[in-house]
């Protein structure tokens, strides 16, 4: 993958996420459908299917307490997708993680230290995402999207989600952006 600025197609996938992320950021989530996406995620799909059948990939869930903001995926573009990501929307870190999920198979998830994008790479899925605190939700959640290969959703930290394969088996990506540290009042 090309470095920042010189590949203008990647750049606008990139840049349309962060957007999303700047305007969503505390409001609730959001669906966002990057522009020129197809290259980025052909190649993350191929480099995650040689991963699997290397047998290299991370074999632990995305919310595990032991690493939460170390960039467990050792994957080079899933790192540079990280990367670059965390430059543009200024977090401390970005984890960067698959789902595999068979047909059918459904994933609860609840990432508190981190909001999350999630970017499906192979096959078409359901995301249900929930309130945030046992308050009256807000009047636009529970929300449930069925998303397609190059959709990308954006879930603020602390809003529980949950991931439903459909008819065939779906990988998604996604990426833990930890919140930088507030500056001190000088």
């Amino acid at each position: 993958m090309p470095a920042p600025g010189e590949n203008e197609d990647e750049d606008m996938f990139f840049r349309d996420m962060a957007e999303c992320v700047s305007t969503h950021r505390e409001a609730g989530p959001a669906l966002v459908w990057p522009r020129n996406a197809d290259g980025v995620l052909k190649r993350l799909r191929a480099e995650h299917e040689r991963a699997l059948e290397a047998g290299s990939a991370p074999d632990r869930p995305a919310d595990r307490p032991a690493d939460r903001h170390r960039n467990a995926d050792t994957r080079p573009l899933a790192r540079l997708v990280a990367s670059r990501l965390r430059t543009l929307v200024g977090a401390s870190a970005v984890r960067a993680d698959f789902h595999d999920l068979a047909a059918g198979e459904t994933r609860e998830i609840l990432l508190t230290d981190a909001d999350a994008l999630l970017i499906t790479v192979r096959g078409g899925l359901e995301c249900s995402v929930r309130s945030a605190s046992a308050s009256p939700p807000k009047r636009h959640l529970p929300l449930t999207l069925r998303m397609r290969v190059g959709e990308v959703l954006y879930v603020p930290h602390s809003y529980p989600f949950s991931l439903t394969a459909g008819r065939s088996s779906s990988t998604v990506l996604q990426l833990g952006l930890v919140p930088a540290a507030p500056r001190p009042a000088l």
